[in-house]
C-alpha cells in the first residue's frame, strides 16, 4: 500500500515538473488572439501614420513595423503611450549618443532639450529624420546667425545652408561643436590664401586657428574677417607691429610682449601695472585674453568666456556645478551661461574680484526691478560682521549658493539672523 502510494506520488511530481517546464519555456501559455498582426493592427486606427512609410527617411523600428519598441499598447505615464521619457527611450538604442554628453563642447539644445525637438520619431524627408531642412532648423534657435546672411561675403558652406558640414549637431571635442579643429576643417576645402607683399604666410599659419581672424560664416570685409579687428591688420599695415616678414623665417614684433600693446594703449599701462595676478610678469600677458589681429568678440577677446576663464578657474567651475545640482534651477543668465565677462573684466577693472567698478557687484544692470525693492545696501547699510558696506553679494552667492535665489542661508529666518540677532 505504501509502495503504491509512492509510485502514484512520483507520477504526480513528474507530471507537475513537466508542466512547469513547458510553461517556463513558453510552449504553454494563456494567449489573447490579436485581431491582426502588427503593424497592421495599429494602422487600423492610426491610418495617417501609414503615410510615414512613403517619406525619404524612415526610422528603422517603423520600417519593420515594431511599434511596441517605443509604444506600450495599453498604458503609459508618458504622452503617446511611449515606454519611457523621450531621451532615455532614444538612447536605449542610440547608445553612442549618450557618450556625446562627455565631450567638451555640448550643444545646448542637445543638453537641455528633447530628441524630438529636432528629430521626427517616425520618418522625415530630411536626413537624420530632421523635422526641417538643417539650416532652417538651426536658424530657428540661432536667430542672430540669420542676420549674417545679409553680409557682403559668405563662406560657401554657410551660404548653402550646410551647417552640419562644419558643426556636429550634438557635441564635439572642439569648440562650437566643430567636426574638426578649425585649421584642419578649413584646409580640408581650401589652402591658406593669406599673404603679405607677395609672400605666402602658409609656413606660419599651417597649424593656426583660422577662426581667430576669419569668420566661419560671413563678413562685410573681403577675406571674411571677423567683425572686430585691429585697424592696422585690416589695412595691411603689418609693419606697425612686425619687423619685415621673410619667407620661412620666424615672424617677430618690433617690441616684445605687452610693451608692444602699451605703445598704443598707454592708458592701460597704469591699470595693469598695479598688483594684478592676470598680468604678472608674463611678457605676452595681453594675448592670454586678446587676439592681436581680429576676433568675433568685442575688445578682441580671443575665446568664449568658458574657455578663457575656466581653464584656470577650475575650482570655481566645480563649485558652480555643485550649486546647480543643489538648486536645480539657476535664473542668473551670466552664471548659467558661464558669461564671466558680463560681470568681471580682468585686468582692466581694479575693483575687488575685477567686478565692473562703476556698477559695484553689477547685479542691478540686469535685476532692475529687484534693485528698487531690495534690502538697504551701500554706505548707509553696514554689515556688522565685516563693517563693510552691504551689496548684493552680502546675501547672495554667485558661484556656490546653497539656497533658493542663490542665497548663502535660508531666507525664512537663518539669513536674517546672521545680522539681526536681537
Amino acid at each position: 500500500m505504501n509502495s503504491k502510494f509512492k509510485i502514484q506520488n512520483s507520477k504526480f511530481i513528474a507530471i507537475f515538473l513537466g508542466f512547469f517546464v513547458l510553461v517556463w519555456s513558453g510552449q504553454i501559455y494563456a494567449q489573447t488572439q490579436l485581431k491582426a498582426k502588427m503593424p497592421d493592427l495599429c494602422y487600423r486606427c492610426h491610418k495617417e501614420l501609414k503615410k510615414e512609410l512613403s517619406k525619404a527617411h524612415v526610422h528603422v523600428p517603423v520600417k519593420k513595423g515594431q511599434c511596441s519598441t517605443c509604444h506600450n499598447p495599453h498604458t503609459s505615464n508618458q504622452a503617446f503611450l511611449i515606454n519611457d521619457e523621450i531621451n532615455p527611450l532614444c538612447m536605449g538604442c542610440h547608445k553612442g549618443t549618450r557618450d556625446d554628453f562627455k565631450k567638451e563642447s555640448v550643444h545646448t539644445a542637445f543638453q537641455r532639450g528633447k530628441c524630438t525637438d529636432c528629430h521626427n520619431p517616425h520618418s522625415a524627408n530630411y536626413r537624420y529624420l530632421l523635422t526641417k531642412a538643417e539650416n532652417t532648423l538651426c536658424l530657428d534657435c540661432h536667430e542672430a546667425t540669420r542676420n549674417q546672411f545679409k553680409q557682403a561675403y559668405l563662406n560657401p558652406p554657410f551660404k548653402e545652408g550646410k551647417c552640419l558640414s562644419c558643426h556636429h549637431a550634438h557635441a564635439s571635442y572642439e569648440s562650437n561643436q566643430l567636426v574638426k579643429s578649425p585649421n584642419r576643417l578649413c584646409q580640408s576645402c581650401h589652402g591658406i590664401g593669406c599673404e603679405l607683399g607677395g609672400i605666402s604666410l602658409s609656413f606660419a599659419l599651417r597649424e593656426s586657428d583660422c577662426t581667430t581672424c576669419h569668420s566661419g560664416h560671413s563678413s562685410n570685409s573681403k577675406g571674411i574677417f571677423n567683425a572686430y579687428a585691429h585697424s592696422a591688420f585690416l589695412e595691411g599695415n603689418c609693419e606697425e607691429c612686425h619687423n619685415p616678414i621673410l619667407a620661412e623665417k620666424e615672424i617677430t614684433t618690433v617690441l616684445v610682449g605687452k610693451e608692444l600693446c602699451f605703445s598704443c594703449h598707454e592708458e592701460e599701462r597704469q591699470i595693469v601695472n598695479n598688483i594684478n595676478i592676470h598680468m604678472g610678469d608674463v611678457e605676452s600677458a595681453c594675448i592670454l585674453c586678446h587676439n592681436p589681429h581680429a576676433s568675433s568678440r568685442k575688445d578682441l577677446i580671443s575665446k568664449q568666456d568658458k574657455e578663457l576663464c575656466l581653464i584656470c578657474h577650475q575650482d570655481t567651475e566645480r563649485r558652480q556645478i555643485l550649486m546647480e545640482k543643489r538648486l536645480k534651477s539657476i535664473r542668473c543668465s551670466p552664471v548659467k551661461g558661464r558669461k564671466c565677462l558680463e560681470c568681471h573684466k580682468p585686468p582692466h577693472y581694479g575693483g575687488p574680484l575685477y567686478l565692473k567698478a562703476e556698477e559695484g557687484i553689477g547685479c542691478d544692470s540686469c535685476h532692475k526691478a529687484q534693485h528698487t525693492i531690495t534690502h538697504p545696501i551701500g554706505e548707509e547699510a553696514i554689515d556688522p560682521r565685516t563693517e563693510h558696506a552691504m551689496n548684493c553679494g552680502t546675501c547672495h552667492s554667485i558661484h556656490d549658493a546653497k539656497h533658493t535665489f542663490m542665497l548663502y542661508y535660508d531666507r525664512d529666518r537663518e539669513l536674517c539672523i546672521q545680522c539681526h540677532k536681537r
